[in-house]
């Protein structure tokens, strides 16, 4: 018999309906898992008004129901899937209302709100984008082991994933999650494993690492 708890993982979290209207978008946030008296803390990965997938190491059982808190915003659902650390949510909320919160989540882990993982970093360095078939030079002018805010020639539209080069640490592959088209700068969350970007940040800028809790 097929132990639920380390069955492989579906190719997603929604409902099939629910996957041609709602993007899911990149997202590395912490957050908190709650089912009953019982709560863990936990890194959302990805999140869309369908569900999110998550990492954590408190085991919980498969199908639990769950409450997943982000700042002040809860939403309830359940878990479809665990595949090692990483969870499976179903949202059980309308999507239409849920839809909304995503934009503001994202935001306000962009403008500093959100706690950081990582240490973030004002640079003056200079890489390349490419996306679908655009590519841009830019000029890097933070960058941390999540994401990096850039400066770009260009449409680079917020969902879009992207290929992120320079000459000091290779290519990451990102996605765009936020774009200020008057200034021309935007905001990419790197799609790798943080501490695998981390180690290879750290031989061009030691001081990226991870803060203490």
């Amino acid at each position: 018999m097929t132990d639920p708890l380390t069955a492989p993982a579906p190719p997603d979290t929604e409902r099939p309906e629910e996957r041609q209207r709602f993007t899911r978008r990149s997202v590395l946030i912490a957050a908190k898992l709650c089912i009953d008296d019982h709560m863990a803390d936990c890194d959302v990965i990805d999140l869309s008004a369908g569900g999110a997938k998550v990492a954590v190491r408190k085991r919980f059982p498969a199908n639990a129901k769950i409450c997943l808190l982000i700042d002040d915003y809860q939403f309830h659902g359940q878990i479809a899937w665990r595949d090692g650390d990483n969870l499976g949510l179903q949202f059980s909320e309308d999507p239409e209302l849920v839809a909304p919160a995503i934009p503001e989540i994202l935001n306000r882990k962009l403008d500093g709100r959100e706690r950081r993982k990582y240490t973030r970093s004002a640079v003056l360095w200079f890489g390349e984008l490419y996306g679908g078939v655009r590519r841009s030079k830019c000029e890097i002018q933070n960058i941390s082991a999540g994401g990096a805010k850039l400066q770009v020639t260009g449409n680079f539209p917020v969902g879009m994933t992207v290929l992120f080069r320079s000459v000091r640490f290779g290519e990451f592959k990102a996605e765009v999650v936020w774009q200020d088209r008057e200034s021309g700068t935007i905001g990419i969350s790197f799609l790798e494993d943080p501490a695998r970007t981390a180690e290879i940040l750290e031989k061009s800028l030691p001081s990226i690492r991870q803060d203490d809790p």
